[in-house]
């Protein structure tokens, strides 16, 4: 993995490292991000913030961070994700030499690393909105900021949860807080109803 510059987003890019490849992490956040159009940093952003003991997030805040990073994600960051798609897309390079195959498969990985290199810019962006953090909760209260946040995005976004949306929240949580003492389905159930 890329060494980036220290930031107000370190803390956040470690913990993005750690919880996506918790078990159906990944799968979720691009479920989300493809079928609801969610923003997987901004995803995430609400699940750190819980874990580093800020308070649920009031929709006003929620809604300056998510303003705060919007034309960075549309301009860089989403381009950059439809050029890498298309180069994995076995029809981009379609009867090509294998020399030309090879230099796509070159170009996709130095694609990949600009749109990492894109996601860390975003979540600097976001984690300098914070203000101080409280006290670190327990983890089921945690949890419970963690899916407040996560409903709170979605109702900015206009978004009704559906089942397929409570399931993947219900992953997320469960991803991240898997030491709650609290149930998962029934901490997004509070909050998704």
């Amino acid at each position: 993995m890329e060494k980036f510059p220290e930031g107000p987003g370190t803390e956040f890019w470690a913990f993005t490292l750690k919880v996506y490849g918790e078990k159906g992490m990944s799968e979720a956040l691009i479920a989300l991000q493809d079928g609801y159009s969610a923003d997987v940093n901004i995803l995430l952003f609400c699940l750190w913030a819980a874990v580093a003991g800020h308070k649920p997030f009031a929709a006003a805040q929620l809604e300056k961070a998510t303003n705060a990073v919007f034309r960075w994600q549309n301009e860089v960051i989403v381009p950059i994700r439809e050029i890498r798609r298309l180069l994995k897309s076995p029809e981009s390079v379609a009867g090509a030499s294998d020399a030309v195959q090879q230099l796509a498969l070159t170009l996709r990985e130095t694609v990949k690393s600009a749109e990492l290199a894109g996601e860390h810019a975003a979540q600097n962006i976001l984690a300098a909105t914070l203000e101080r953090r409280g006290d670190v909760p327990n983890r089921e209260q945690s949890a419970d900021s963690g899916a407040a946040n996560l409903a709170t995005y979605f109702q900015l976004a206009g978004v009704t949860p559906d089942d397929a949306l409570r399931r993947a929240a219900e992953t997320l949580i469960g991803a991240v807080f898997k030491d709650s003492s609290g149930d998962a389905a029934a901490t997004i159930e509070r909050h998704f109803p």
